[in-house]
């Protein structure tokens, strides 16, 4: 595991992005900028959970990562998840929806 805030502080999201992809790692942010990078810029990844929370605390992010970890492992790789607080919505990035010619899902998650 690496906390990107510690190590590479100062990175832009591309080069974290780059740095992911090397190192075979999926990338949990808050940053909704990694979707445009994916999406429309067509970068690639190993796999990305985005977190879209009302409650952005340390102690409900833990809650919300470690939710979707026990019930979507199988899915994180190489998808893109937004995660809300109710529901885990599992979007393909454009290569692998190619590839795979699957539609986007929306699960609900047992978080409460």
């Amino acid at each position: 595991m690496s906390v990107v805030a510690e190590t590479m502080p100062q990175a832009e999201d591309h080069t974290i992005l780059i740095k992911a992809v090397k190192e075979g790692r999926i990338l949990i942010t808050n940053d909704k900028d990694f979707g445009e990078l994916i999406f429309r810029r067509g970068h690639s990844h190993h796999g990305v959970l985005f977190l879209r929370l009302q409650d952005d605390s340390a102690a409900n992010r833990v809650r919300v990562v470690k939710a979707v970890l026990d019930q979507y492992s199988d899915f994180l790789k190489m998808n893109f998840l937004v995660a809300t607080e109710k529901q885990v919505r599992i979007r393909q990035s454009p290569v692998t929806a190619d590839r795979n010619a699957k539609k986007n899902k929306t699960l609900p998650t047992n978080l409460e």
